[in-house]
């Protein structure tokens, strides 16, 4: 992985063994690094400053073998395709441009975006890319005689998408937007598939396991999630607030899996049997646990507390259930209550808000599952 700063410094480090390597000294005269990518063999970077175009660098020699493009550009997202040979830039005015990464020469530029790019990723045969940008719109292309060509833009998200990722299979593509939605859609046909709700902080790295089954997602609010695509959550990665520690619970009995201070990046291993972050492992084997019970979970929405089916809409907006509304709204916060991280375990729910408190709720699940399958009319408590 790769690291930039500030002071335009660009660092390497190995996963496996954590040993570092400067690429770039840092020092004040240098613009800050906005922009990085690496290739899978780890054997070329390239980055962007604030304000200049993308260079491409040797990691072995240190030395910078192209600088692509001009100044000016306003490069803000990066990608090398698979094998390395190519790299795809995304610029502030919606503008994609394929470079050959060996001869540092063009190979396409297309302008199908309506505005900033903010992320994009080539698919595992490096046929495709997909692109994220401001206004929540994802587009799928595949490149065709070395020229870009869109298959499907498709706008699920309502805000600014951070990341996206494909699964190895390539039938599914992950994004993650700045609110903390996840939306998965199909890979072929841009098709949406479902939602993925439960951070409360922007996503900021996605990765699929080797066989496509689970997604973990890291948000701004250094909160980790396993998903299971076709089993809703399992396990999930809690913090209160920087610098203090990050800790992987059992969702059910706080079992701690690990701990760490901030975490920037998650990758899956191979063989899957951790995750790769910039702090090193997190072990989850052993550890996965099924979801809250019928596909229905307690989670934090627009300052709401509800229980029901995330990835259904319309909710709840009355006092008892209705078979149009899928969702239960228990408790309104307080207003200044600004939710930072949540977890939930059997009948707990604990949030993190401001100023390092945490504020403690009981529901009585037994009650919400029945008005759920409307046994009952009548509306639960909470305790706190």
């Amino acid at each position: 992985m790769v690291f930039g700063g500030d002071n335009g410094g660009i660092v390497v480090q190995d996963t496996t063994t954590g040993g570092r390597r400067t690429i770039q000294e840092g020092n004040a005269r240098l613009d800050r690094i906005t922009v990085l990518a690496i290739t899978a063999d780890g054997k070329t970077v390239a980055s962007v400053c604030s304000s200049g175009p993308v260079s491409l660098w040797d990691t072995v020699t240190g030395k910078r073998r192209h600088i692509l493009g001009r100044k000016g550009d306003r490069i803000q997202a990066l990608a090398f395709s698979p094998n390395g040979g190519q790299i795809a830039s995304g610029a502030a005015d919606g503008t994609i441009q394929i470079w050959n990464s060996t001869k540092g020469e063009m190979i396409s530029t297309s302008k199908s975006h309506t505005c900033a790019i903010s992320t994009l990723e080539f698919s595992p045969g490096g046929k495709q890319i997909a692109s994220g940008s401001m206004d929540g719109a994802v587009q799928i292309g595949t490149i065709v005689r070395g020229r870009l060509e869109v298959l499907k833009t498709v706008k699920s998200h309502n805000t600014r998408i951070e990341t996206l990722t494909f699964s190895p299979d390539k039938v599914h593509i992950a994004s993650g937007a700045v609110n903390g939605t996840i939306i998965i859609h199909n890979a072929q046909t841009g098709r949406y598939e479902t939602r993925l709700d439960g951070h409360l902080a922007s996503i900021i790295s996605l990765s699929f396991s080797s066989d496509s089954k689970l997604l973990a997602s890291l948000c701004r609010g250094l909160n980790i999630r396993l998903w299971d695509l076709g089993g809703y959550l399992q396990s999930t990665k809690y913090s209160s607030f920087p610098p203090k520690r990050v800790q992987l619970r059992h969702p059910r009995n706080n079992h701690i899996i690990s701990a760490s201070a901030f975490t920037s990046m998650i990758k899956f291993a191979e063989g899957d049997q951790y995750l790769i972050t910039n702090l090193g492992p997190i072990w989850y084997k052993g550890h996965m646990v099924k979801g809250q019970g019928e596909g229905f979970e307690i989670y934090i929405d627009g300052g709401w507390i509800y229980f029901g089916a995330k990835r259904s809409y319309p909710r709840f907006e009355q006092s008892g259930p209705s078979e149009a509304c899928t969702s239960l709204r228990l408790l309104l916060l307080p207003s200044g209550v600004r939710p930072e991280c949540c977890e939930v375990g059997g009948d707990q729910v604990k949030i993190g808000i401001s100023d390092d408190q945490m504020l403690t709720l009981t529901v009585d699940r037994k009650a919400l599952l029945a008005m759920m399958r409307g046994k009952t009319q009548s509306r639960p408590g909470m305790e706190s």
